[in-house]
């Protein structure tokens, strides 16, 4: 699969999953949490470069539960609606 790198929310996605990574990095987060956003978020960057806005949506969704309070997820989640 050929990521494009210019779209707006594939580098959303690509911010986020840093967000992420440094997020375990520094803050003592359980295993099963961390593997969960991390598959919630590729599976939400798979949709959306496959065009299945609904299952991207569905991901980050379930994603935002996880992780509320993050700007990152909620500013990726605006930008799926809006597409």
């Amino acid at each position: 699969m050929r990521l494009n790198s210019s779209h707006p929310i594939t580098k959303a996605i690509c911010t986020l999953a840093i967000a992420i990574s440094l997020t375990i990095s520094v803050a003592p987060l359980t295993a099963q949490s961390s593997k969960e956003k991390i598959r919630l978020l590729s599976a939400a960057l798979r949709a959306h470069d496959a065009g299945d806005l609904q299952a991207a949506k569905t991901n980050l969704e379930a994603l935002i539960k996880i992780a509320p309070d993050d700007p990152n997820v909620q500013k990726l989640l605006k930008a799926v609606n809006e597409d």
